[in-house]
């Protein structure tokens, strides 16, 4: 709101290129990007934690250094782990599956600033990545909660 549009633009666009830098890192297997988010399928719930955790750190750097716009980039993440099988000349966003429709419920209920672990994908990684099990219970399943922390 109140910005410049082509500054939003040209921050959107660095803001994109660095996060494909952290996707691809962290091997991602497909992405869609939507009007106000992008979804990213990932081989193994670890690679899509640590990808998540990096790019809390380093939208710290972008926020300070890089973007041109007055307004902060805040993010929420969803993270549900299972398989999903698909026909890989079919874009991610036309791919159904409970898995991913998880994953989406997880990050439509994070507050900004942290990644919602579904306990199925948690649980193996939760001490390690210091993940906290919270109160919250979407789609039936129990939620784990990563909170980025100054």
């Amino acid at each position: 709101r109140d910005e410049d549009k082509l500054l939003v633009q040209y921050d959107f666009a660095q803001y994109k290129k660095m996060l494909q830098k952290i996707f691809d890192k962290y091997e991602a297997i497909k992405t869609a990007w939507t009007p106000d988010g992008v979804m990213i399928a990932f081989e193994t719930p670890k690679n899509a934690i640590n990808a998540a955790k990096e790019i809390f750190h380093r939208l710290d750097k972008f926020n300070k250094e890089e973007k041109k716009i007055e307004e902060q980039f805040t993010i929420r993440c969803g993270i549900n782990g299972g398989i999903v099988y698909f026909d890989s000349t079919i874009p991610l966003e036309e791919i159904t599956d409970q898995v991913i429709d998880i994953a989406g419920h997880m990050q439509k209920h994070a507050d900004p600033g942290t990644i919602y672990v579904s306990k199925f994908s948690a649980e193996p990684l939760a001490k390690q990545e210091q993940l906290v099990l919270t109160d919250k219970v979407i789609d039936e399943v129990e939620v784990y909660m990563w909170e980025k922390f100054e």
